[in-house]
């Protein structure tokens, strides 16, 4: 993945994310019920048997790059079909998507599988959206300009609002997307600073938020 070295890159490449994300499930391939997704599972089922052998993350990664390709076009299909069933596949690649920063699959993936409340993947105890922010919450803050995806995290935020979950969890999303738009929205990020203390209490997001009302407060100060 590229990094942002400028406002106009990061601005095209939020515009980009979003949009890449909003092009999966366009087309009008359908994924067919029956063998075709027990075989996509089935090979599933063998990589991640494979994936498991491997102690290095850096090589489980490459094998996941190599990966994408081969379940593409079944992902892409999933994505054309009304789920009313779980999709295992979906949900699995949600996460290795941005284990290999396919951001904008991941997106799509994740739209999906909220807007169809599909379950967690074999093996996880929290349920998806859960896993959902904690997974991005994670790559994000893992990246050399976490801003260069403050689209992308208010689109996904904006998913996951009306869902239930635990309130450590919840409260960790929501410190990460304060700490992503800061430097552009203040007053919201201190919003959810404040609204993350609350739920779940740290003593670094106390600092934080009177650092940052304080900073609010001279910006909202009339001018003489």
């Amino acid at each position: 993945m590229r990094p942002c070295s400028s406002l106009a890159a990061r601005h095209r490449q939020r515009v980009e994310t979003i949009q890449t994300a909003l092009r999966y499930g366009a087309g009008e391939t359908s994924v067919p019920e029956g063998n075709y997704y027990r075989s996509y599972l089935a090979k599933l089922e063998v990589d991640k048997a494979r994936l498991a052998q491997i102690r290095s993350r850096e090589q489980r990664l490459q094998v996941k790059r190599e990966l994408v390709p081969l379940y593409r076009d079944y992902l892409q299909a999933a994505l054309n079909e009304p789920s009313g069933h779980h999709d295992e596949i979906l949900v699995t690649w949600l996460i290795w998507a941005l284990d290999v920063g396919e951001w904008a699959l991941s997106l799509a993936l994740c739209r999906h599988a909220l807007q169809y409340r599909l379950n967690s993947p074999k093996g996880f105890t929290r349920n998806l959206p859960e896993i959902i922010a904690e997974e991005w919450a994670e790559h994000v803050l893992a990246e050399s300009d976490p801003a260069c995806w403050t689209d992308a995290l208010l689109q996904l935020h904006t998913w996951l609002e009306p869902f239930d979950m635990a309130d450590p969890v919840r409260a960790k999303w929501l410190s990460v997307c304060a700490q992503v738009i800061q430097p552009e929205q203040p007053d919201q990020a201190l919003a959810w600073y404040e609204r993350a203390y609350a739920l779940h209490p740290k003593a670094r997001w106390k600092r934080i938020i009177t650092t940052l009302r304080a900073t609010v407060e001279v910006d909202h100060a009339p001018q003489h």
